[in-house]
Order: structure tokens, then C-alpha cells, then sequence
């Protein structure tokens, strides 16, 4: 952890202000509705201890670590050793003692000749794939074992490297496919570098592992320029310690039914993506996402109620679940996460960060996450007390929105996130999707606005959040530009909004927007806003709108939004 202080001085403000948060309930509707009335402002709600609240995305010294959300505060973070590990001095042959027999060893710079002992290597992969005795294991020896064919793994194998850092190089000719594995098969890959040779150019087939069906178990490897890092149709894999660097179009790619197990992982520095799951199932902890030029990480097409996990906070299948668990999507392109169709995410702890804007007439640019049509997402649905408020997931000064959810039956549910400096708009949520909760998180210093519901949506209950320093700011679509500064604002929602235990300070414009919609008010707090609440459109308000106060009284008419394409 960076930062030892106490998760009791990220309390210090809220206890201040005088506020308990209960437990979700639907607010209570039967409240006489209240006109807009003079702002009321109170000097003493304050906002200590805030500073606890991460502004920006905070990396670690060593390029090899990721800046890990450990859940103790509110900025509690842990820089954890990620990708493989590194050996100084690596050993001219791997440690043999726990393979299975019988075992073939090969060593590039080995007399012709050999039989595959210690004492008479084989020269290459290809002859102890061609034994007349299979292996299987097969030990590789330090330095560059050059692929002028495809490897096809036919059989259970096991490859064992002595390590992925100055260790075990297979060095793979441009235009074929690296390592093949057959169906039903298992492969075991421990210690080494999968790298396309340099001199030539990238070509489509520069697939460095190609698995249809199979099992694969990954640890310790590095995997760079391909063209494809890892391609997996169906099967399994389960990689502890995988590094996909430098992928022209995709760093892992898997589709078919596949599941994905990946930990401790690193996919950086692509022309595309970094992983790519289509009607495929992940599991993903502990990892680091960076630098790709479009998204982070994308999970899209349908997937099966069995394939993934029935819970993220314990291992093993059978479920409808993927889970996403500390992981950091950092300087992507796009979206840091992209979820799409029928299929359910659980994001916990994990951080989306410094998502460029780009692309902005395609409707997806620079999100920290988005929530696309039929997909199901929730942010560290655990949280449920006031006293870890924002001790979950992070969404830190993206391009656009922190979180986007957009589409028919796109559904997210946010707790205990922290959602800070984003350039529009903390949560912004689009027509036709549905939010039934936001709690016990932190809208710090976005642009735009910290909450933002536009018409067709359909928002449950916001509650027991601080909205603070809501700045003005643009939100660009394919279409029309539009400008706000508001907290929150709800704009022709399509059900009931319950606003209960919130504090809203110092927004721009609106501390609560309310246009053509209907909202409940219960136990929320607001001061030094321009304006308190504004109610348009024939919106119907219950409860204290006077509790969210503004320094001006807001305007008969609503502010125009649209201000251009």
C-alpha cells in the first residue's frame, strides 16, 4: 500500500456533514412535492479528509509492477510485480525433477547427432517432436531455438524453459504459425519467450499459439510480436505470469466456448487490442493492460450460463460470471473495458485510466468502461457500507466518460468506486439502459457532470455518494456536442429516481438537474453549488429540494444543451 493512512480519515468529512447511510431501500414517495425556493447554503458541510480520493492515475516506479486497488482506503494501492519473472543469471537447463517421463532435452547449440539425453541433446524442437520414443516433456536449454516450421503438438506435452527474461528464446520465422495445438490436447508451456524473428515483415499468419479445443497451462512465458499473441478457439487456458508485448492486431484472442484464467499478467504496447473474448468466458486477476491503441480489454458475443464462474470471490466454474479482480487497463484507446451482449461481468478493485479519445463517430471514444446493449456489469456489488465508501474500483481521468452505459437492456450497477477527473462526465448513462443502483461511491472533479441520466434511461437509486467539484465540460457524440456542469442531472428518465443520502458540493452549474422526470429526495446534502436544484419539463420532485443548495437561484427557464455537432 502507498499510503498507510486510515480508512477512518476518508470518514472524517461525511461524519462532519452529519450523514448515516442506511441500507438500500426504495425511497418513500409520499412526501408533498416542493417547489424550487431560495438557496439555502451551510458553511459547515465540508468536505475533510477528500484528499484521500485519487485524482489521477498514479503508476509505479518499476514499469514491470501495476499499481494494484488492495481495497484497505479510499487510495490504497500496491505495486505488484507483473509479467514474468525475471531470472539474473539463468541456468543452462531448467530444473527437470517435477516433469513427467520420459523426457527429451534439446539444445540449439548441441552436436548433431543427439539422442535426447542430458549428456547428447537434440538440436532442435522439431526432431524431439519427431522422436521415435514421444516425450512427455521436452527441456530446452538457454539460448534461441529457432522455428523454421510450425511446431504441432499432437499429444500431451510439457515445454519447460529456464526463464522467459534472457532464458529460452523460440525464435519463430515470419508468415507461419508458431506452436499448433491439436484438439484434446494439453500443453504445458513453463519459462519461455515466444518471439517473431525482426527482420522480416509482419504478415496475418503470425500467430505465435495457436490452440483449437485444447488445454493450455501457461507460466512464466513471454510472447512478443506476433501479429496474434495467443489465439484460442474453444478449450482452455490457464496462464499465470503471461506477457503479450508488442501484438499488431490482438494480444490474446479467444472465441468458441473458450475459458480464460489469466493472472499476474501483462498486454502492452499494440496496435490493436488487448484481449479480445467473443462468446468466450474470462476469469482475469492481478494484471496490467496498457498502451494498446484500441481497447483494453473487450468481451463481447453471447456466452453460456456454465462456461464462467457462479461466484468471482472463489475459484472454479459452472457459472454465468466473468470476473475482472485488480485489474489495471491504463492508456488505451477506445475503452479501457468494452462489454457487449448477453453475457455478465464483476469488476472488483480494478482501475481504467487515461482511455484516449478517439474514434468519437463510431459512439465508443476514450471510455474508461462501456456498457453495451444486453450486457450485464457490476462494480464491487460487495460494497454495501458507508465505511468502505470508494474503496473499490477506479475510473481516473478518461478521455470521455468514466463509465458509459448505452444500448437496449445495458444494465450496470456501481458500488464503492471511485470516478475522478474524467473529461466527460463520471457515469453517463444512455438511452435505453438501465442503472438500479450507484452507491457508496465518489464523483471527484469530472467534467461535465459527476451523474448524468438522458432520456429513455432508467436510474433505480443514487445513493450515499459524494458528488464534489463538478466542473463544466463537453460531451462530443457522432451528432451533437453537449455542455453541462451539473452533479447530477436527470433528463427525462424513464422510471422513478431515488436521490437518498447523497452530499452534492460545488458544481459548476446544477448541484441536481431534474428535467421530465420524477425523483425522490431523502437525507441528501448539497452546498456552494451555483444552483441547487432545477427542476424543468414538468418534473415532479418529493422531498427536500431546498437540502441541495446553491449560492443562485436557479433560472425559470432550462439552460440549452445542445450546443453543435
Amino acid at each position: 500500500m502507498m499510503d498507510g493512512r486510515s480508512g477512518r480519515a476518508a470518514l472524517a468529512w461525511w461524519i462532519s456533514a452529519g450523514l448515516a447511510c442506511s441500507t438500500p431501500a426504495v425511497a418513500p414517495n409520499d412526501a408533498a412535492p416542493v417547489t424550487d425556493t431560495a438557496p439555502v447554503t451551510d458553511p459547515s458541510l465540508t468536505l475533510r479528509g477528500l484528499d484521500l480520493a485519487p485524482r489521477a492515475f498514479a503508476p509505479c516506479p518499476d514499469a514491470d509492477s501495476a499499481p494494484l486497488r488492495t481495497g484497505d482506503d479510499v487510495d490504497a494501492v500496491r505495486c505488484t510485480p507483473v509479467g514474468p519473472i525475471t531470472v539474473p543469471a539463468p541456468p543452462r537447463w531448467p530444473d527437470t525433477t517435477s516433469l513427467t517421463a520420459p523426457i527429451l532435452f534439446v539444445d540449439p547449440s548441441a552436436a548433431s547427432g543427439g539422442t535426447g539425453t542430458l549428456d547428447a541433446p537434440l538440436r532442435t524442437i522439431a526432431e524431439a517432436l519427431r522422436a521415435s520414443a514421444p516425450a512427455a516433456s521436452i527441456a530446452l536449454a538457454r539460448g534461441t531455438h529457432t522455428l523454421t516450421e510450425t511446431l504441432a503438438i499432437t499429444r500431451d506435452l510439457t515445454l519447460v524453459g529456464v526463464g522467459a527474461s534472457s532464458g529460452t528464446t523460440l525464435e519463430i520465422a515470419r508468415g507461419q504459425v508458431g506452436l499448433r495445438v491439436a484438439p484434446s490436447t494439453r500443453l504445458t508451456l513453463r519459462g519461455v519467450t515466444l518471439q517473431y524473428a525482426s527482420a522480416a515483415p509482419r504478415t496475418e499468419q503470425d500467430l505465435a499459439l495457436l490452440a483449437t479445443q485444447s488445454t493450455l497451462s501457461l507460466q512464466d512465458v513471454l510472447v512478443a510480436d506476433a501479429e496474434v499473441g495467443i489465439t484460442l478457439d474453444g478449450g482452455t487456458l490457464d496462464a499465470t505470469r503471461l506477457a503479450v508485448v508488442r501484438p499488431r492486431r490482438t494480444a490474446v484472442l479467444a472465441s468458441g466456448g473458450a475459458f480464460l484464467s489469466l493472472s499476474r499478467f501483462v498486454l502492452r504496447d499494440g496496435l490493436g487490442q488487448g484481449l479480445r473474448a467473443e462468446g468466450a468466458h474470462v476469469a482475469l486477476r492481478e494484471g496490467l493492460v496498457t498502451r494498446m491503441a484500441r481497447h483494453g480489454v473487450v468481451l463481447i458475443g453471447a456466452t453460456t450460463a456454465t462456461g464462467g464462474r457462479p461466484r468471482c470471490d472463489a475459484p472454479g466454474r459452472g457459472g454465468a460470471l466473468d470476473c475482472i479482480d485488480q485489474v489495471v487497463s491504463q492508456a488505451n484507446g477506445v475503452a479501457g473495458l468494452y462489454v457487449a451482449d448477453a453475457r455478465r461481468t464483476e469488476v472488483r478493485r480494478s482501475t481504467f485510466a487515461d482511455t484516449v479519445l478517439t474514434a468519437i463517430d463510431g459512439g465508443e471514444a476514450g471510455d474508461g468502461i462501456f456498457v453495451g446493449a444486453e450486457a450485464d456489469v457490476s462494480l464491487d456489488p460487495e460494497l454495501l457500507s458507508p465505511t468502505v465508501r470508494g474503496f473499490g474500483s477506479a475510473l481516473l481521468g478518461n478521455g470521455r466518460a468514466g463509465i458509459l452505459a448505452q444500448g437496449v437492456r445495458a444494465r450496470l450497477s456501481v458500488r464503492g468506486a471511485v470516478l475522478s477527473r474524467n473529461a466527460s462526465g463520471g457515469l453517463f448513462v444512455g438511452a435505453r439502459a438501465e442503472v438500479p443502483a450507484v452507491g457508496e461511491s465518489l464523483f471527484v472533479e469530472n467534467r461535465f457532470a459527476g451523474i448524468v441520466a438522458t432520456p429513455g434511461s432508467l436510474v433505480g437509486i443514487v445513493q450515499c455518494n459524494g458528488i464534489v467539484d463538478t466542473a463544466a465540460g463537453t460531451l462530443r457524440g457522432s451528432t451533437v456536442t453537449v455542455q453541462l456542469g451539473d452533479g447530477v442531472h436527470i433528463n427525462a428518465a424513464s422510471a422513478r429516481v431515488s436521490m437518498e443520502d447523497n452530499t452534492i458540493l460545488r458544481s459548476s452549474a446544477f448541484g441536481l438537474l431534474v428535467n421530465a422526470s420524477t425523483i425522490s429526495l431523502r437525507a441528501n446534502r448539497g452546498a456552494d453549488n451555483r444552483f441547487g436544484v432545477g427542476t424543468y419539463g414538468g418534473a415532479s420532485v418529493d422531498g427536500d429540494a431546498r437540502s441541495i443548495a446553491g449560492r443562485e437561484m436557479s433560472p425559470p427557464i432550462a439552460p440549452g444543451l445542445a450546443v453543435g455537432p
